[in-house]
Formats: structure tokens, C-alpha cells, sequence
């Protein structure tokens, strides 16, 4: 603020004088932004007047801080010994499928800077592992922005749940949702159960309940479902202890975001695509899956039904067409490069593909196309032949097919590597006085492997280059030049 009034005026301006320019600017905020001022003045008086005096960055007190962390470590506590003690206490009399759980799911519209969720939509509802989901709570509330946030909630809508084009008669007030909530919860005990959601929404749903229940009486409790799950898994098969991690994959498997008929009617109907992050959808989810995890019929003999324990079975949508097989026609299939695919597809009883063969005017007509595939099986060279026939070679024409040539064995040392790796087709008879021998010896050929390529190199007699490199073989013409100029050296000396 003072920058903006130095700003303004084009010169500095101390604090005493500050007020007295500022004075128009506070008359013009509105009462929202008056109040954000107020509480930071506020902090700012309860900072100063505690002991510690030790303030943050932000202005705010250390020992408020560190209230605010012993808090919700102890909150976080409290919540670990009730899930336990509840699982524990049905599990030991057998009755852990008799127990009953609410699920909640919620989502906003936006999020404020200060820390504030505009609660739009909210899903709960009541089960057990025995009759699984035995009742269900949906509402959609009215849309409650405060001034400036009109484009980012639209934009948060758009990426999840798409409730900005609802229509306004579709959707109740806060205070009716929050009296709708409480008439479903039935207390137990004199006091309200816990409601069940995912462990990274639990802020969010305890923010948005308390603005639902803003100036009431009754207050909700909000629980993990994750560590509910990991209780119950592991309560359910003794002999496996799964960490909250594994619970949390769990719920969040994506096998049945896209259901069609899962999520609530207004998605249903409006926006089927985006049932995913419909609050219904989201508690419904969950408990199939919880369902699912438990393996029911094995583990406490409860036969799931459909609706309960498990989605309804989704009628198919859309047209069946019978499709007709698809004919490829071609004039001339080369036979080299088809293999041993198209012999499978030709004696296939129902082949994907028929091939056949145009008849030019002056051919005979005679026979079927069968025949035809198998004298073109016939005339097609065997797998292990080398040669391809010829483009011009007609097709009533044969080639002969040489004799196959067996495989050579590996070599196992290097010398013999060496010796038997050569690209040339020479061999010591073309060359007597020269011999094939091993890398770097006398009368031998074509030098290290590492200096390998024709042959020349490191050796005392040159010959016939069989050399070879690290990397690719060489011819061993060059080896044969440079052997006989370092041999006629050698016989003048």
C-alpha cells in the first residue's frame, strides 16, 4: 500500500503521513476485503502480546504455530486409536461384517486465497460388508462465489465434475444440504459417527462441512478410508499386514471410474463423460472396491449382489453390425519375402484374407484358385536357399536350388577366429610361399586384432590378410600389397 500512495504522488511518504492518503482508498473496499485486513491486525495484537514475541516470515507467532502442529498430530492420533479400537472390537466377536461405515465424498467449485472451499456437490452413504451399500445421500448446492472468482472456478469446473452448467432449480441452498446430512447421519451413542473419506481429502471435507454447518450445533468428525481400509484388509487375512500406501492404491484404482451407470442422475443425463468426479460416483466407487479388496464370499461367506457389493451389470450400447470378411485382390504376389505366414493363412480353414490372381484375356481359365496357391507353393524356393529369383524370370519357370551350405562351427580361440573370419576368397594354395598362420608370427597372415584389415600390420612375412577389428572386417587385398614390400626388404637386406 505504501508504494502505491509513493507511487501516486511521485515522492517518499513517512507512516505518520500514510494514513491520511490511504483514508479513501479503505472507505472504497468493500466489506470482505475491510475484514481480511481486520483479522491480520488482530493476529498481529495476539502475536505481540504473547510471551514468546517470536514471529515467522508472514507475522504470524511461533507459539500459535506450534499449537496449531500439536493439534492436528494429536487429532491425527485420536483418529489412528478409534479406527483400531472399532476394528478390533467387531473383529473379536466375529461381527466385523455387521459393522456399519459412512463414506462421504464432496467437491467445490473453488478454492479462495484465504484458505475458504465453495462447497458444490455432496455424497454420502451407509454400509456394511454384509449388505454393502444399504442407503445413499446426494445433493448439489447452489453456486456461492465470492466477487473475483467467477473465472477460476469456471476453469475448475471444466476439469472435473462440470457443474457450472447446471441449472440453478437443480441444486438447494447450504443450510438445506447440511439439515439433509444430518437427518441421513444416525447418531450412535448420543453422538454422531465418523465419516469416511480419502486421506488427501480430508481437509477439504472438513472445510467444506463446517461452511455447510456454519452457526449449528451438530459437528461431523472426518476420518481416513484409507487407514479404515488398511484395518480391514488386514483384519480380514491375518497372515497380511499391507501399509496405508497399498490400502490407498486400493480405492484408487481406476477399474470403474468411467461406469455409466454409477455416478448420479444429473451426471447421467448431462454429463455422462464426466461421471469420474460426480460425488455419488466417487463413495460408490469406493465401496466396490472395499468389496472387492475383501473378497466377501471367501472370507465371510457373503454372496455380493449387484447394486451392493458390485456395479450393475451395463446394458451394451450402440448398433451391432455384421462386418463382412475383407478380399484382397492383387495381379502379382512376388513369393519371395512371404514365408511360412502365408502358407498358414492359405491352408487355414477360415482365412483372414483370400488372395487371388487376375487372369489376363489369353490365359486359360481352367482350374481354381487353389490350385493355383499350391503350384506357387510349389515353385517357391526353400527357406534355407540364398538365392532369390529373378523379377523376369516367368512364373512356369524353375531355378535350380543349390545345395544347402551346412553351418560353420565357432571358432573358439582367437588365432582361430582370426583364421577363419576373412571376407576374400583366396586361399594358401593361390599363395604357397605364404602362409594363413596365426596373429603376429612368423610366415603368418594379417596382423593383431586390434590393427586387423587386410593383413599388414605387424607381420614378419605379409601374406593373405585375415585379420580382424574390433568393429568391422576387411578385405585383404591391402594385406597383400603391404606384405610383399615388407618380404622383398626383408630378402634384399
Amino acid at each position: 500500500m505504501r508504494s502505491e500512495v509513493e507511487r501516486r504522488l511521485g515522492r517518499p511518504v513517512t507512516m505518520q503521513e500514510l494514513p491520511q492518503h490511504v483514508q479513501d482508498d479503505w472507505k472504497n473496499l468493500s466489506e470482505t476485503d475491510k475484514q481480511k485486513y481486520r483479522s491480520v491486525k488482530n493476529r498481529e495484537r495476539c502475536s505481540s502480546s504473547s510471551s514468546s514475541g517470536q514471529l515467522d516470515c508472514r507475522g504470524v507467532s511461533m507459539r500459535e504455530l506450534q499449537q496449531r502442529e500439536d493439534y492436528i498430530h494429536k487429532k491425527d492420533q485420536d483418529m489412528k486409536k478409534d479406527i483400531s479400537t472399532l476394528v478390533d472390537f467387531y473383529s473379536s466377536g466375529n461381527a466385523l461384517h455387521r459393522a456399519t461405515f459412512y463414506v462421504l465424498s464432496t467437491s467445490y467449485y473453488v478454492y479462495t486465497d484465504d484458505g475458504k472451499y465453495c462447497p458444490a456437490e455432496i455424497g454420502l452413504l451407509q454400509f456394511s460388508l454384509e449388505r454393502g451399500i444399504m442407503k445413499e445421500y446426494n445433493v448439489i448446492i447452489k453456486e456461492n462465489l465470492p466477487l473475483g472468482y467467477r473465472y477460476l472456478a469456471t476453469e475448475h469446473c471444466k476439469a472435473t465434475h462440470q457443474l457450472h452448467e447446471l441449472d440453478p432449480n437443480d441444486a438447494v441452498q447450504p443450510q438445506e444440504a447440511f439439515n439433509g446430512l444430518c437427518e441421513f447421519v444416525v447418531k450412535e451413542g448420543g453422538k454422531l459417527p465418523p465419516l469416511y473419506t480419502l486421506q488427501n481429502q480430508l481437509d477439504q471435507a472438513e472445510a467444506i462441512l463446517e461452511a455447510l454447518g456454519a452457526g449449528g450445533d451438530e459437528t461431523f468428525t472426518v476420518y481416513s478410508l484409507d487407514l479404515l481400509m488398511k484395518h480391514l484388509y488386514c483384519s480380514t487375512f491375518t497372515n497380511k499386514n499391507i501399509p496405508v500406501s497399498i490400502a490407498t492404491e486400493m480405492l484408487n484404482h481406476c477399474g470403474l471410474d468411467y461406469h455409466p451407470d454409477i455416478a448420479c442422475q444429473w451426471h447421467i443425463l448431462n454429463q455422462e463423460d464426466y461421471g469420474k468426479h460426480c460425488s455419488l460416483s466417487c463413495v460408490r466407487r469406493w465401496v466396490y472396491l472395499i468389496c472387492d479388496n475383501l473378497k466377501l464370499a471367501q472370507s465371510y461367506r457373503v454372496v455380493p449382489q449387484e447394486g451392493r457389493h458390485l456395479p450393475r451389470a451395463s446394458k451394451p450400447k450402440g448398433i451391432l453390425i455384421n462386418v463382412p470378411r475383407t478380399s484382397v485382390e492383387d495381379t502379382h504376389i512376388p513369393t519371395q519375402g512371404r514365408g511360412e505366414n502365408s502358407n498358414n493363412m492359405a491352408a487355414s480353414s477360415t482365412p483372414s484374407f483370400t488372395w487371388t490372381n487376375r487372369q489376363s484375356e489369353g490365359d486359360s481359365k481352367e482350374g481354381n484358385d487353389s490350385d493355383r496357391l499350391s503350384e506357387r507353393r510349389r515353385d517357391r524356393p526353400t527357406k534355407t536357399t540364398t538365392t532369390t529369383v529373378p523379377a523376369w524370370v516367368r512364373r512356369g519357370e524353375t531355378t535350380p536350388t543349390p545345395a544347402a551350405t551346412p553351418k560353420a562351427k565357432v571358432p573358439h580361440t582367437l588365432a582361430s577366429l582370426l583364421t577363419h573370419t576373412s571376407l576374400d576368397t583366396s586361399s594358401e594354395d593361390d599363395f604357397p610361399c605364404l602362409g594363413a598362420g596365426k596373429a603376429n608370427t612368423r610366415g603368418g597372415g594379417g596382423g593383431l586384432a586390434t590393427l586387423g584389415g587386410g593383413g599388414g600390420g605387424l607381420a614378419t612375412l605379409g601374406g593373405v590378410g585375415r585379420g580382424i577389428s574390433i568393429d568391422k572386417v576387411y578385405m585383404g587385398a591391402a594385406g597383400v600389397g603391404r606384405g610383399q614390400q615388407l618380404k622383398n626388404r626383408l630378402l634384399k637386406k
